[in-house]
């Protein structure tokens, strides 16, 4: 990549998780990164700008890049970094022309949307071209959906290089959380049946519909037995290693990329054919598992319904709100897992994030981006295209370790 003004620029730096990304990184980031802080807003951006002085006047500051949104100034804002991370949605309304400018510009491009629909737009649109062109772009690299990406792959590595076989399943579960959205993440979820049609979300929503190889029938099925005409009737499935499961909002959002990953690397051939992933939610009682299921079922209707959606747009925190400081310091999230071989045998992977889930997203974000920057060999380098977290590699995972991500694995006795 030729010689840029900018190494890193965060676009959408007012919005609640681009200031969670800009504070990490001028913290912890090298002192030698040229970055930017872009948006809308002139007057927000200096005043982030005068902030982040306080944080560490060590560093170099960041520049300040006000534009329009449009294809002329995302354009000449692309063209200034080897990357860029964009925190501005919702994605399906504002992604597009970014990602269109990276493409456009050879620029390595990082997000934090959990729009499968878009996602699964942009990888028709533009996959090729990034492929082409060895610019890699990787959405989905916050909350949703790297944590489950990354799990998956370690297990399924770790399966390979202890036992030599593909793995049959990964059931991984939110062990325990206390978080809560915002506004943003609020109103992009309220929007996306407005984007869309019924038939475009069933399609780009089907299982395995993001993944570049198709899937055999058994892989479409839900693990751990979930499927069964009992366990649908009870809400939930007992795993013995991670307790009472029952359905999770996240799932449909990590499962896609989980599943792209599966296909892309080596076709399926390093997961195993017959691979399976879904994301669930550790219930501490059959009632609550049963009351959690119908709760999942119940607000998928009231978003897909005109009249309830709008009303709960009017009760929705709104855009660029969420919880910081004292407010958020008590937050966490806790994901266990639990992985199966061919044969059977079982490995655990955990992962504690004790902190708000915004802060991690600037964290997994910011550090992905570091990796693309600074890191060595890795997949995704070596590919290009529209690809998933776990493309980037070991590199990604030792930074993460020491931004106080650690992935426990241990194999389950017979």
């Amino acid at each position: 990549m030729a010689s840029r003004q900018y190494d890193l620029i965060v676009y959408g730096a007012t919005g609640h998780t681009g200031k969670y990304t800009v504070d990490y990184l001028q913290e912890n980031a090298p002192t030698d990164l040229k970055w930017a802080i872009a948006g809308r807003n002139a007057s927000k951006l200096s005043t982030i700008a005068s902030d982040l002085k306080t944080l560490n006047s060590d560093r170099v500051q960041p520049g300040v890049e006000a534009i329009n949104h449009d294809p002329t100034d995302l354009a000449t804002l692309a063209a200034k970094t080897k990357v860029l991370i964009s925190c501005v949605g919702p994605f399906w309304k504002y992604g597009t022309p970014v990602i269109e400018a990276c493409v456009n510009a050879g620029t390595h491009y990082i997000d934090i949307t959990g729009e499968i629909p878009w996602v699964y737009d942009m990888i028709n649109r533009f996959h090729e071209r990034a492929v082409a062109s060895k610019t890699v772009l990787i959405p989905q690299c916050g909350i949703d959906s790297a944590p489950s990406d990354l799990i998956a792959h370690l297990l399924v590595r770790y399966i390979r290089s202890h036992y030599n076989e593909g793995t049959l399943e990964v059931v991984n579960c939110i062990h325990a959380i206390n978080n809560t959205v915002s506004g943003g993440t609020a109103a992009t979820a309220l929007s996306i049946a407005d984007a869309y049609s019924p038939t475009y979300l069933l399609k780009s929503m089907a299982p395995f519909a993001l993944s570049p190889v198709r899937p055999i029938a058994a892989q479409k099925q839900l693990p751990a037995n979930r499927g069964s005409i009992l366990n649908r009737l009870k809400g939930y499935v007992k795993v013995p290693e991670l307790g009472l499961l029952t359905d999770w909002l996240g799932n449909g959002i990590d499962s896609p990329i989980v599943q792209r990953s599966w296909g892309l690397f080596d076709g399926g051939a390093l997961y195993g054919r017959n691979f399976k992933f879904v994301v669930w939610l550790r219930a501490p009682s059959p009632i609550r598992a049963i009351l959690q299921a119908w709760f999942m079922a119940i607000a998928g209707l009231f978003v897909i319904l005109p009249p309830t959606r709008w009303l709960l747009k009017k009760f929705a925190p709104q855009p660029g709100e969420g919880a910081r400081g004292d407010k958020a310091k008590d937050y966490f999230v806790r994901y266990k897992a639990l992985a199966t071989s061919d044969s059977g045998k079982r490995v655990v992977a955990s992962l504690d994030m004790p902190a708000d889930l915004y802060y991690w997203t600037g964290v997994l974000v910011a550090q992905a981006a570091l990796e693309l920057l600074r890191g060595g060999e890795s997949k995704a380098k070596n590919d290009g295209g529209i690809l998933t977290p776990s493309t980037l590699g070991e590199g990604y995972v030792d930074r993460l370790a020491s931004a106080g991500l650690h992935f426990k694995l241990q194999s389950v006795a017979s």
